[in-house]
């Protein structure tokens, strides 16, 4: 920790922060082939690819900030950590690609009423940036995930789960496209090309749904699970001669942190060295039974 309550991040830190940004700076490559293969072709596929792919590259490049920041220590103005802001970050991630989903979904809906005519020569060019996209995504998926090992800041853990759903996206597109390619001039390509972009649709929308749901308990304070209540009545249980009164129990999970909070009540007469010593005993009983949970315990006079 240096001066003004910065950190210098670790070195597991600063490897997941490289790969995000090197995911970035080829995903920005591949965009580009993307929308100008997509124009070029007249493929829907193509086009929704880059959509889901445009909308995780500029969520992306916001977690990436708001991980540096994290990692150093820049905002420790937050009570409780920044869990919670890293969860409101995931949060934008799934509302952002519902709302992209449903707009390929309109998208489909005017392709199927008007098509639109395919080109060979686009399709083949179009058909190379979907295979190379496919393999990239296979590749930082599990770069990602090897350096996720352990417990990870929920930013990373947000940028694994949108590589997994790219590299099942793009596999599926890849098929698309291929066979719009091979069957360009019959139902079977136009169909082939309205299923990919669904699948895509549909997918965003499943990725979007259940990182909302997991993201919601901890943005709504959600008390910890019964086996950790379990731990924490267990420990009060075994002390409960070292206090006069137990108040309010409260608990939340953020992220990956841990909180929980008690209220005991002591003796108006008890010297506050006594009162410390007891308190130390049951925080000690406490973290053994809930490793990296931060502990707050708030002395009050029992009435």
């Amino acid at each position: 920790m240096t001066a003004g309550g910065h950190r210098e991040p670790t070195p597991q830190e600063l490897g997941q922060e490289r790969i995000i940004r090197n995911g970035l700076i080829v995903d920005a490559l591949i965009l580009a082939g993307l929308i100008a293969t997509a124009l070029w072709s007249g493929s829907l596929t193509i086009g929704a690819e880059f959509l889901r792919g445009l909308v995780l590259w500029f969520l992306s490049l916001t977690s990436l900030y708001v991980l540096i920041q994290v990692n150093r220590g820049r905002l420790g103005g937050y009570d409780f950590g920044t869990g919670k802001l890293e969860q409101v970050m995931g949060l934008i991630v799934a509302l952002t690609m519902g709302v992209g989903a449903l707009f390929l979904a309109v998208s489909i809906q005017e392709r199927w009423q008007e098509p639109v005519t395919t080109t060979q020569s686009g399709l083949s060019a179009g058909t190379f940036v979907v295979v190379v996209n496919f393999a990239v995504n296979i590749w930082f998926f599990v770069t990602i995930s090897r350096a996720s090992r352990g417990l990870v800041s929920p930013v990373v853990e947000a940028e694994r789960r949108s590589w997994l759903t790219k590299v099942i996206a793009s596999g599926v597109v890849v098929v698309s496209v291929v066979v719009l390619a091979i069957f360009r001039e019959s139902h079977v390509g136009r169909a082939s090309d309205l299923l990919g972009s669904a699948f895509v649709a549909c997918f965003m929308i499943w990725i979007s749904a259940s990182m909302i749901r997991e993201a919601m308990p901890d943005l709504l304070d959600k008390a910890l699970g019964e086996d950790l209540q379990l731990h924490i009545t267990r420990v009060l249980a075994a002390h409960f001669e070292n206090y006069d009164h137990l108040g309010v129990v409260r608990s939340r999970r953020i992220g990956n942190h841990m909180i929980v909070e008690i209220e005991l009540g002591f003796a108006a007469a008890l010297a506050i060295g006594d009162i410390e010593r007891r308190l130390e005993l049951i925080r000690r009983d406490l973290r053994e039974q809930m490793p990296g949970c931060g502990i707050v315990l708030i002395p009050r006079a029992a009435g």
